[in-house]
């Protein structure tokens, strides 16, 4: 898809609005619910019917009726300075019903990668494809001026990890296993198993775990499945993505990055937050075939994401827990917490 660069100036000759059509309810929609849903709106099926061209669609009838339109995602921001609001319903695979975030808007509201960005859109104009943010509602929830003198996640004071993980909520064997390790909120901690299945539902486990509790954040990085299969089901957290073996490598990268910077916004505003890696062989694997570089190197790198869990000194953590079966953990022993026979 090219992505095309849209000017966002206002347009004050525009029609007055007649209502506010919120597009948020249907991003996470799988494609025969908006087919359902485009057809009881009256709207012409588009062809192909993927879903970014089915939210499109959507988006377009609405427009046309000078409805005013809101929507947000996860904000990607390119080397050229622009960016887009990415679905995380579509595990941040660009696409047509992305929002595009110009420069200024980036700079005005100190915009980061990662930031949960909503607000009104409008429809391209010409050969734009995409629409566009007009302006700024809300950032994580926030007001846009509240983040202005928020900290950058590595200049955050750290201390040593001292909050315990409770599993008060989840399975028996999952409490015993909490009580056994003692997790704390802020480790860097790596899951071992040769049995595949055992380590796969045990990190599953966690994340479903980590859901139910009032003061965590869990994020969900699914990797090594077999296409399709991560869609199969409910989701295990509120906010979790799923790469395939029919993802390209480079995407997986993307994916990877992209749910960790979610994860520092986050912790930047104080909130406790568990990154959940299944598994790291696959990332290792995905960086190698990327950047062509040495196994490794692709294990060094790793450890730069699993080292970036802490917890901070006035609130707020991230935890890591990547999972593996059968890599050599001999160039990540010294910054891991825990390294845990699965």
């Amino acid at each position: 898809m090219s992505e095309t660069t849209p000017d966002t100036s206002d347009d004050s000759s525009c029609p007055e609005r007649a209502s506010i059509f919120d597009i948020t309810p249907f991003q996470a929609l799988p494609a025969s619910d908006l087919i359902a849903a485009i057809a009881k709106a009256g709207v012409h099926r588009p062809e192909p019917p993927t879903r970014g061209q089915l939210l499109l669609a959507l988006m377009r009838a609405h427009a046309q009726q000078n409805r005013d339109l809101l929507g947000g995602g996860i904000l990607e921001i390119l080397p050229d300075g622009f960016g887009f609001l990415r679905n995380p319903a579509k595990d941040f695979a660009p696409d047509v019903d992305d929002f595009y975030v110009s420069p200024s808007q980036i700079q005005h509201c100190a915009l980061r990668n990662g930031d949960a960005v909503r607000g009104l859109l409008r429809a391209p104009r010409g050969t734009e494809s995409n629409f566009a943010l007009l302006k700024i509602h809300s950032i994580d929830g926030a007001q846009p001026n509240d983040g202005l003198g928020r900290y950058l996640f590595d200049e955050l004071e750290t201390d040593e990890p001292t909050r315990p993980l409770r599993f008060a909520k989840g399975a028996k064997a999952l409490r015993d296993f909490d009580r056994k390790h003692e997790l704390l909120r802020g480790q860097r901690i790596v899951l071992r198993g040769d049995d595949a299945a055992l380590a796969r539902n045990l990190g599953r486990s966690l994340v479903a775990a980590a859901a139910k509790l009032d003061d965590v954040y869990p994020i969900g990085l699914s990797r090594d499945q077999r296409a399709g299969r991560q869609r199969s089901g409910p989701r295990p957290a509120p906010f979790a993505v799923g790469v395939d073996d029919a993802t390209p490598p480079g995407a997986q990268v993307r994916a990877a990055r992209l749910c960790f910077e979610r994860a520092k916004r986050l912790v930047e505003r104080g909130s406790d937050v568990i990154v959940v890696i299944d598994s790291l062989d696959a990332h290792v694997r995905a960086l190698q075939a990327s950047s062509a570089t040495t196994k490794a190197h692709a294990i060094a790198a790793s450890k730069c994401l699993i080292a970036q869990a802490r917890a901070i000194a006035n609130g707020g953590s991230l935890t890591t827990i990547a999972i593996t079966r059968g890599l050599e953990l001999d160039a990540l022993s010294e910054c891991l917490d825990c390294n845990i026979e699965a």
